[in-house]
């Protein structure tokens, strides 16, 4: 028979020992030390001024003073002696000072796989390699911690894409983000292969553009004599001989080229518009920042 544990070498007392009570108290103090394992620190190379008994430390690198040559060991203040315990694969420790429940493996100690980090996760489904969060759920939400929340989508390169992809039947049918470059893009598919760009939100210039075409707008050019002293606001006619009577519209004003953008508001003016009469249209407001003089051109959207 062996002369101790096999797993935390503590001694066995043998039959007819002396003074049995020093044996079993050298256990006692090394189990009061490893079991339920809580160190106040694992960044301490050296011990404290004034520590208390009981007080433990997994010892860093470098030890130096009464710790020295203990690096990586667990330090036990115990009958004002520091004493020393050798850490095993597997063991679990709580840093104090840290609040975190930490594992021993092969490449030090680690968080609890599970409590802080998990390579896959799924909520009522199986992920995988490719999708390591998988999620069904009837709704998910994403609530604020104080005051903001944002959702983050990163990507390793501008060639890379981050984006929003909606499916049915696990095939894409619409995708929004940043798709292959740093343009925000809005594009639908009927197969999940075919793509077509709806909207193009340009990086460089903010502008957009719709490859697809637009339905449902109008659009035209008017010319404005604000005068020689100039004017804050503007009711103007448009004669656009699409539209019809009954009409309501919402008409966006862009600047032209070459007027400066503080002169206004905003660069672009959104009024509400009726049709009088057929290919009149009637624009109800439009006001300016400051005030304009002369004849100026602007250039109209209009939405029904």
């Amino acid at each position: 028979m062996s002369e101790s544990t096999a797993n935390l070498q503590l001694p066995f007392l043998a039959a007819e020992q002396a003074q049995k009570h020093v044996i079993l108290n050298e256990t006692l103090l090394a189990l009061d030390c490893m079991v339920q394992l809580s160190v106040a620190s694992r960044t301490r190379a050296l011990p404290p001024a004034e520590p208390e008994n009981g007080a433990r430390y997994l010892v860093a690198q470098n030890a130096g003073g009464a710790w020295e040559g203990h690096s990586a060991q667990i330090a036990i203040l115990q009958d004002d002696v520091w004493r020393f315990y050798t850490p095993m694969a597997g063991w679990l420790m709580w840093v104090t000072d840290e609040a975190r429940l930490l594992v021993l493996g092969a490449t030090g100690w680690q968080p609890i796989v599970g409590v802080e980090q998990f390579n896959n996760l799924g909520i009522s489904t199986t992920a995988d390699a490719q999708n390591r969060l998988a999620v069904s759920s009837p709704a998910a939400l994403f609530n604020h911690a104080g005051t903001d929340h944002r959702l983050k989508i990163n990507k390793a390169s501008a060639d890379a894409t981050a984006s929003l992809v909606m499916q049915n039947g696990f095939e894409g049918r619409a995708e929004l983000g940043l798709a292959g470059d740093d343009d925000f893009r809005i594009k639908v598919s009927t197969d999940g292969t075919t793509w077509r760009d709806a909207m193009v939100l340009e990086a460089a210039t903010g502008q957009a553009r719709f490859p697809a075409g637009i339905s449902g707008l109008l659009s035209a050019q008017v010319e404005v004599d604000f005068g020689l002293e100039g004017t804050l606001s503007k009711r103007f006619d448009l004669a656009l001989a699409e539209a019809r009577p009954g009409q309501r519209l919402i008409v966006s004003a862009h600047l032209p080229d070459g007027v400066a953008a503080d002169e206004l508001e905003m660069d672009m003016i959104t009024a509400a518009a009726a049709v009088t009469s057929p290919g009149q249209i009637v624009l109800i407001a439009a006001s300016f920042s400051g005030p304009i003089t002369g004849l100026r051109r602007f250039n109209l959207i209009l939405m029904q």
